[in-house]
């Protein structure tokens, strides 16, 4: 009886780890924007933007590549992400444009 009650015990907090790993990472994603709270990654990946305050700010955004870092969930088989903080991608093209004319300006 001890031992069934340890097995049981132990494949509890197997399932239990399992199910947390599974369910909620921290990531960064680097993506595009969109007008629907969803940020689009360059390999197609698609993450809904959960409401909370960060979230609300990143959605000034929209139309913008971001890279966002936070709590990723999946929800069967939709990819949810709880910002925690985030910055909008400077594209190569407008960092030269930027380099160029702070040098120009001295």
């Amino acid at each position: 009886m001890k031992k069934r009650i340890t097995s049981f015990v132990t494949l509890c907090t197997l399932f239990g780890l399992l199910f947390i790993a599974s369910v909620a990472i921290g990531e960064t994603i680097t993506g595009f924007l969109t007008i629907n709270n969803e940020l689009i990654t360059d390999d197609g990946l698609i993450y809904q933007i959960e409401q909370n305050e960060q979230g609300d700010k990143l959605l000034e955004a929209i139309g913008e590549t971001v890279e966002v870092s936070g709590l990723v969930k999946n929800n069967e088989g939709v990819m949810t992400i709880k910002v925690s903080d985030f910055s909008v991608v400077v594209g190569e093209e407008e960092s030269s444009k930027e380099e160029s004319e702070k040098t120009s300006d001295q």
